[in-house]
């Protein structure tokens, strides 16, 4: 296994889904969750065909019925949540920053 420090590692959305990928989580550092609404995913994932849980049929719903299921279980391997709604990357990478530095503080 290779030793990663100070990395940023995006994981798909279905592994916080398992409780035991959550802790693993939670072991390697701070969990940030960039959330977003239904309205800006489906604004987001309208042109993207590499998804194959949102392939064929309504994409609002399937991301709906998604987001009901697993929304719950981000927010509890969370150490930070960033709402990302029409924020500029800027913005969202300062929030991210100031609260893992905050975090490392901490430990």
């Amino acid at each position: 296994a290779q030793v990663c420090d100070n990395c940023v590692i995006s994981v798909g959305g279905g592994l916080p889904v398992r409780e035991v990928n959550r802790s693993f989580l939670k072991e390697l550092g701070i969990v940030v969750y960039l959330e977003a609404s239904v309205d800006e995913l489906v604004k987001r994932l309208s042109k993207d065909t590499s998804r194959p849980l949102l392939a064929g049929g309504n994409l609002r719903e399937k991301i709906e019925s998604l987001m009901t299921a697993r929304e719950a279980l981000y927010k509890d391997a969370a150490d930070v949540i960033v709402k990302t709604d029409g924020r500029r990357f800027e913005d969202m990478y300062a929030d991210i920053v100031s609260a893992v530095n905050i975090g490392i503080m901490e430990d």
